[in-house]
């Protein structure tokens, strides 16, 4: 045995023996697959060879569950964003038929029966729909009653994709103008 054997030997932490010191033989990732395949092939599930036509089967169907769970997605955000459309759109009317509501006539101030300037409250109810951004129609079919519906439309972010462009909503408010005393209706 000799002195370098020995050091070598004795570097590397192994106990015993008298072999000669040799170089680690480095092999690259690919080397070392390719050794692996060629020693033991991959098998399917009933142990034959895989078929060479089912290569990149992962790929389609990770495209197509990407498509599905995008398109998902899609139509939650955008049923969602009508949704708030609508909600916006009936607190609108709501709030408008508040404000046309609230134009009285001369005798319901004085202790009458309570009634509506029709013309007044169409203007007040119209001003608050355009201020608000909303288009709407306005009647005032009794005395005492300002209705508002109102139209807009969502713009959806995802589903103008497959060409969906717009999706319209509409909103319903009515208010009744009436006098209450010590908390009852007169």
């Amino acid at each position: 045995m000799s002195a370098a054997v020995v050091t070598t030997v004795a570097a590397s932490g192994r106990r015993g023996g008298c072999r000669p010191a040799q170089p680690m033989n480095r092999t690259t990732t690919e080397q070392a697959k390719g050794r692996a395949s060629a020693m033991h092939p991959q098998k399917n599930r009933a142990g034959s060879a895989p078929d060479p036509r089912e290569r990149g089967s992962i790929s389609s169907w990770f495209i197509t569950g990407s498509f599905v769970l995008i398109l998902g997605v899609g139509i939650a955000v955008d049923l969602t964003g009508q949704v708030h459309t609508q909600v916006r759109a009936n607190n609108v009317a709501a709030q408008a038929a508040r404000v046309g509501g609230q134009q009285l006539g001369g005798g319901s101030i004085s202790g009458g029966t309570p009634q509506v300037d029709a013309g007044m409250a169409a203007q007040a109810a119209q001003a608050y729909l355009a201020g608000a951004g909303m288009s709407g129609t306005v009647g005032v079919p009794g005395g005492a009653v300002v209705v508002v519906d109102t139209r807009d439309t969502y713009q959806p972010k995802f589903l103008s994709m497959i060409g969906i462009s717009s999706m319209p909503v509409s909103g319903h408010g009515e208010s009744r103008s009436i006098r209450v005393v010590d908390g009852a209706e007169q």
